[in-house]
């Protein structure tokens, strides 16, 4: 099972998702960029790597749930290792999260982020809500090849954008995040328009 994602406002610093083992372990590269951190002393907010462990968690809860139960959070909670600084701009950081545990309702994931050297720089653990309906297990377990054939069939990325103000419309900008698949190939998995500061997934 493989995953090889890169994220658009990561791709110029060589991060992204960079590998999906056998063992369910998500890895996801992150360079700190200067505008995320404190003014000043250029340290990282913790809120930052929440943020990120959220994402990166969920997404490996994805990976490994026959149903593809995205979930919602009840308990997501992160400390700095014993000793250390929180990280700066600049620094290489490795999230690696993988699902502990999964069962029809609730789901547990855990995160390690380490330097590139491999330093523990902070351990996370989130806990998210399962049940999505009976709907979202028939169309996501047993009849996902029907959906997977309807999300090809019908949903193109290439639609045209809603009608902006000029003020507004000048700040979105579509952008295309590629995601190799099971077989093998490369598909577009979904719109990503660049907004001032981060980014509006559609």
């Amino acid at each position: 099972h493989e995953l090889e994602a890169k994220h658009v406002q990561q791709v110029t610093q060589g991060g992204g998702f960079t590998a999906f083992g056998d063992d369910g372990t998500l890895t996801f590269e992150y360079r700190v960029p200067e505008r995320v951190c404190f003014r000043g002393d250029s340290y990282l907010p913790l809120s930052v790597l929440l943020a990120i462990v959220d994402e990166v968690t969920s997404w490996a809860s994805v990976g490994v749930d026959p149903a593809r139960r995205p979930g919602v959070s009840i308990d997501l909670n992160a400390a700095l290792a014993a000793g250390r600084v929180p990280p700066r701009a600049g620094d290489h950081l490795v999230f690696l999260a993988r699902s502990r545990r999964m069962g029809r309702t609730l789901g547990f994931q855990t995160c390690e982020v380490r330097t590139g050297s491999g330093e523990l720089v902070a351990t996370a653990r989130h806990t998210k809500l399962l049940d999505m309906g009976r709907a979202w297990g028939i169309a996501f377990g047993a009849g996902f090849d029907l959906t997977r054939g309807l999300l090809r069939a019908f949903g193109s990325v290439d639609r045209p954008l809603p009608t902006l103000s000029p003020t507004v419309g000048g700040l979105l900008r579509p952008e295309a995040c590629e995601v190799e698949g099971e077989a093998g190939g490369v598909g577009r998995a979904m719109e990503r328009h660049r907004v001032a500061g981060g980014m509006l997934n559609e």
